[in-house]
């Protein structure tokens, strides 16, 4: 889902679906709404990477927290996933993937990465692994577009919290791709129409978008 899209379809719904020159709110007014809308629902964080990355380190950083993510149970029955609600920037180490943790009480606890394939190396031969934890704190890697864990955490962990390293929303172009699911653009296009204060139902925005999730 781009900014344009979404910035369009509330100004249909707020224009009663044609919209017009002499509406009292133009397109842009709603992009900046929308703007602030997601900033608020990904509680996003300006970040800086120069402490990690150096002179390398990008500008225009923001942080964001994804929560209510889903786990479920890999085919084989042995590990279990999580789909990542959006794609992060791709940065060095794999920072664009900052935190993953259970999302309840324990978000203080947070999972270590891993290359892919590397906790087959060290499974076996690790003494500080056991069950695909490492010191007590789950283990995870990236596989596409999928958190995947080595074991099934399912029944202690049915769900997590993900904080990905995102570009400045207000920074983005009109047409390029939010980092926000389906479900989050759902939401800011109810939020900005109940500040505009209209309250029809909201169309269905999944055929439009890039499914991200």
């Amino acid at each position: 889902m781009t900014l344009y899209l979404i910035s369009e379809r509330i100004y249909r719904i707020y224009s009663g679906g044609t919209p017009s020159i002499d509406s009292g709110i133009k397109i842009a007014d709603i992009q900046h709404m929308v703007v602030d809308q997601i900033n608020a629902l990904l509680k996003v964080e300006t970040l800086s990477l120069n402490k990690q990355l150096g002179d390398n380190a990008p500008s225009g950083l923001m942080l964001a927290t994804y929560s209510d993510i889903d786990v479920t149970i890999s085919a084989d029955g042995v590990q279990s996933q999580a789909l990542l609600p959006a794609m992060p920037i791709s940065l060095p180490k794999n920072l664009g993937i900052w935190y993953v943790a259970p999302d309840d009480s324990r978000m203080h606890e947070q999972f270590i990465p891993l290359d892919s394939g590397q906790f087959s190396l060290i499974k076996d031969f690790d003494p500080l692994v056991s069950n695909g934890k490492i010191l007590g704190n789950y283990i995870y890697y990236i596989d596409g577009k999928n958190i995947m864990f080595p074991t099934n955490i399912f029944s202690s962990v049915p769900k997590v919290m993900v904080r990905l390293v995102i570009s400045d929303i207000s920074t983005m172009g009109d047409f390029d791709l939010l980092p926000i699911p389906n479900d989050y653009a759902d939401q800011v296009i109810k939020n900005v129409l109940s500040i505009l204060g209209v309250s029809p139902k909201v169309e269905d925005v999944t055929n439009d978008s890039n499914t991200q999730r």
